[in-house]
């Protein structure tokens, strides 16, 4: 029998190199780089299971050491096994910092733990050491309560609020080391938040969540050279002064309990991203935008949640919100209630002209929506009315800048129809509508059956879409979700500016999914047009841009083969399209190889012989292979002049230059060793949220010495000036 267990283990002690050979052959940066990106105990054990990795673990830069990475093998804690949890995460956290060598660099530090004093207590004296033998980047404290916030008492916040106190002033040498610090279900007197927040010199992020003060306090000053971000929810006080923030860029407020608005900003020049949710009853004022922000005019984000009940925003004319709202460009309304009309939500379109995306989810949150009558009208709740707005914006106005356009809980009824057809009518530039239907959690799959919920009515077949399709465009042209739209609209807008001073010429951009009457329009217009219509899909039929025309007397434009493959020899049947065409006077062949690699050879043939000998034609390929030779001796003539952009002599500077990738995982992992490599860049890819990606390549756009790595569907054909150096990974 113990023969056997010798057996056993030696068979096990084999098979062990063999499972770990390929990982721990990789070099100690590449495992570095791995391990750091786990929980620190999960990176930890990972270490242990080879002696080659051994040492690593002395040598992680980013430690995480979080209560769920302790949690029982069964999967699930309770509030018994929240002791020996918590001290799992004190005796880590002294442990890996005591063994640490000072020589190596400490990047990130942030540990998640309950509110016990002797663990606390093991943990700030640990730390404390590593802050002062390390140079911590970012040191982070998510100090939870032993009761979650449905199960404690006022009594249990106010305990917990003194055992914070004493925590803090037994270890305020690592309080004054953090950049960031979460709190959440603490009772606290009247300065024992503005003490924390002095004494943390070096925060830079601070989320005060059920943090409430003493009955008696319901002012809150603020004050911090340093903070850059700031999330309070359910404070309950009358009035939080952000008096003196010089660095905060973001800030988050929800839900306050008396009437008047709940902020007052003071010195708070950078912040640019807003965010407030509230429940409405009915004490409640609404709040005019126009006096609240008005010494914050520079907000660019700004996200609104009504929490499926009341709008407490109140619609304004745009010459009054205009001065507060001139920088907004990404807009976000959330939670509004189902059965309230979203027009009144047009007044941010018109007040906002720097306005680049608006995001709207209709939604009844039902787990959290009191439905009772009784209850409700004991609480205060208001009952839901549609809000009173009128358009107080001239005819025929036009929003230049709007590109984007996404409603979540989209229902095929007037109130959401008439809604897109009016943003499409304002939106000149508008290149994407996403509508997806109503949002579902898991908490949502188990409701009381008394709750009536109006069955969704989203289309979910194809034809059903395609009819809605039809419905919203009547009479309209429709922005296809395409990904060289992009390019159509730089190409509408440099156009424009081109023209500017030729009054006979109109500018017209014609994108995508459009009938022959509706894109032949302009062929058949009484003026002189310039056209640009993008690569488009039809159907599933992939047809590319081809050509720009500006033609005397007539409409001119890039023509897809669509417009000519629709009807079988659609040009040679038209015989009105056909003489207009023999007027042509310039003809230009773009991204000559893309359209050539796509199968248009025979199109441009085609095309060209319906064109007049005498024209100007100008060709634009990247690259001038014998295919694109073949396709110049078609269209030029022999005298043609070949322009190369790249002189003789000329020397890079890749100062500026943009890597290119295949994936999003790609991506990420390319941006990662680079920035290890101290290199200054930034990373765009889809699983990026879109306003950090707004942000960095507003950011990119705007540099003259950076790196952006992104994924080829990301920023291919976007237009950015002055880069140096592109590279396809």
């Amino acid at each position: 029998m113990k023969n056997k267990k010798k057996g056993s283990r030696c068979n096990r002690n084999k098979s062990d190199p063999v499972m770990l050979d390929g990982f721990t052959k990789l070099p100690d940066g590449v495992l570095l780089n791995i391990l750091d990106r786990l929980n620190t105990p999960d990176a930890v054990r990972t270490c242990l299971l080879s002696k080659r990795t051994l040492h690593l673990r002395h040598m992680l830069s980013n430690l995480h050491i979080r209560i769920n990475s302790f949690v029982p093998r069964c999967g699930y804690a309770t509030l018994k096994d929240t002791i020996p949890m918590n001290a799992a995460v004190a005796d880590a956290t002294d442990n890996i910092l005591s063994f640490r060598r000072q020589d190596i660099p400490l990047r990130k530090l942030s540990i998640g733990f309950f509110l016990r004093y002797y663990d606390c207590l093991t943990i700030g004296k640990a730390v404390a050491r590593a802050m002062a033998t390390h140079n911590i980047h970012s040191a982070e404290f998510n100090i939870l309560t032993e009761k979650p916030p449905d199960y404690s008492t006022i009594d249990d916040h106010r305990r917990d609020g003194k055992q914070l106190m004493t925590f803090f002033c037994a270890c305020t040498d690592a309080f004054a080391g953090l950049t960031r610090l979460h709190l959440r279900n603490l009772k606290l007197a009247e300065t024992d938040i503005p003490n924390i927040i002095a004494t943390c010199k070096r925060l830079e992020y601070l989320r005060l969540a059920l943090c409430q003060t003493e009955d008696s306090v319901l002012l809150l000053q603020l004050e911090h050279p340093r903070l850059v971000e700031l999330d309070i929810s359910n404070a309950n006080l009358e009035l939080i002064e952000l008096n003196s923030l010089p660095n905060l860029k973001r800030l988050g407020f929800g839900v306050w309990v008396y009437p008047q608005e709940p902020l007052s900003f003071c010195n708070v020049q950078l912040l640019s991203s807003l965010s407030l949710t509230n429940v409405a009853m009915r004490w409640h004022k609404v709040i005019r935008l126009s006096q609240f922000l008005a010494n914050i005019p520079f907000v660019k984000d700004l996200h609104l949640n009504f929490a499926s009940e009341k709008i407490w925003v109140h619609p304004e004319c745009p010459k009054l919100l205009e001065p507060v709202l001139q920088n907004l460009q990404v807009l976000s309304l959330d939670e509004l209630p189902e059965e309230c009309d979203i027009a009144w939500t047009r007044f941010f379109l018109e007040a906002a002209p720097s306005l680049k995306e608006i995001c709207i989810t209709v939604w009844d949150h039902w787990c959290e929506i009191e439905t009772d009558k009784v209850e409700r009208e004991k609480q205060g709740y208001c009952d839901k009315t549609n809000v009173e707005w009128e358009s107080s914006a001239p005819d025929g106005f036009r929003h230049y800048n709007l590109t984007k356009l996404t409603i979540y809980g989209f229902q095929p009824n007037e109130n959401f129809t008439g809604y897109i057809r009016h943003v499409m009518e304002a939106a000149v530039n508008l290149e994407d509508i996403s509508l997806y239907d109503r949002k579902v959690l898991e908490c949502c799959e188990e409701l009381d059956p008394k709750i009536k919920v109006v069955p969704s009515r989203y289309p979910q077949t194809i034809e059903e879409q395609e009819l809605l399709r039809k419905q919203i465009t009547e009479g309209l042209v429709m922005a296809s979700p395409h990904a060289t739209r992009e390019l159509a609209i730089q190409l509408t807008a440099e156009a424009t500016v081109l023209l500017k001073y030729h009054q006979g010429i109109v500018v017209q951009n014609l994108i995508g999914d459009t009938k022959i009457q509706e894109a032949s329009f302009c062929f058949f217009g009484p003026k002189r047009c310039c056209s640009v219509i993008p690569p488009f899909q039809v159907h599933g039929d992939a047809s590319m841009m081809l050509m720009l025309l500006i033609s005397r007397g007539l409409a001119s434009g890039r023509i897809s083969p669509s417009l000519f493959n629709q009807r079988e020899d659609h040009i040679e049947n038209n015989s009105s399209l056909s003489a207009r065409l023999m007027g042509l006077e310039l003809l230009v062949l773009d991204e000559a190889v893309h359209l050539l690699d796509l199968g248009f050879l025979t199109d441009i043939e085609k095309i060209v012989d319906s064109l007049p000998r005498q024209r100007q034609t100008l060709l634009f390929s990247a690259t001038i292979p014998k295919e694109v030779r073949r396709v110049s001796q078609l269209v030029l003539k022999r005298d043609d002049v070949f322009v190369d952009t790249v002189g003789l002599g000329a020397v890079e500077t890749p100062t500026k230059m943009i890597v290119f990738c295949t994936t999003a995982m790609m991506t990420e992992f390319m941006y990662i060793m680079l920035r290890d490599l101290k290199l200054n860049v930034r990373e765009i890819h889809s699983r990026k949220p879109q306003h950090y990606r707004t942000l960095i390549s507003e950011e990119f756009r705007d540099s003259s010495r950076l790196i952006l790595v992104t994924s080829d569907v990301s920023t291919r054909g976007v237009n950015y000036p002055v880069v140096t150096l592109v590279i396809q990974v």
